[in-house]
């Protein structure tokens, strides 16, 4: 009788066993989606940002990963934005990474943030956030912006995406440029 409760019980296991190895990796042990894990992930890939179906931007990343439960997009890798006005191209953003929140299409850069506009601006900062609804792009962070004569520092940053109507809220810098009184 002792051999037989052991066999039970070893074929019980096993059972058991069997049955945990084939629950879906994407749920956690509740049954609900677990969000250490993208619903969707792929490389060299392409998002469109729009405001009522016209394309603002397109942001192509050497690695996206989606999130479906948090409705989020994580791009990890050499992330490039190109911004447009009117189809008309404006300015090109270079990030490490970046974020969008896929309610509002909300892009918030990251690390080493260069936006280099087709005017000849180029914008420096470790943060800078896009919304396309506005059509503007923000920093709450220090920037640095440069133009053929000027070098301008300063903390918090809002602009239009050609870099052509913008203002820091808290500036230094040097400028070449007689100020008008």
């Amino acid at each position: 009788m002792n051999f037989y409760r052991k066999y039970l019980l070893i074929i019980g296991l096993i059972g058991i066993g069997g049955l945990a190895s084939c629950s879906s990796p994407e749920m956690d042990y509740e049954g609900q989606v677990n969000t250490n894990r993208p619903s969707q992930e792929s490389w060299n890939s392409e998002i469109y940002l729009t405001k009522l179906g016209v394309r603002n931007a397109v942001v192509h990343a050497g690695h996206m990963e989606q999130y479906n439960d948090r409705k989020l997009t994580i791009m990890n890798e050499d992330v490039e934005a190109d911004f447009f006005k009117d189809n008309e191209h404006t300015s090109t953003l270079f990030a490490d990474s970046a974020v969008v929140f896929q309610e509002k299409n909300i892009m918030r850069a990251f690390r080493n943030v260069v936006v280099e506009s087709d005017s000849g601006i180029t914008l420096y900062t470790e943060r800078l956030a896009y919304d396309p609804e506005t059509e503007k792009i923000t920093s709450d962070t220090t920037v640095k912006m440069t133009t053929e004569t000027d070098t301008l520092h300063g903390v918090g940053f809002e602009s239009n995406t050609d870099l052509t109507e913008w203002k820091i809220l808290k500036p230094w810098g040097v400028t070449r440029r007689e100020m008008k009184k």
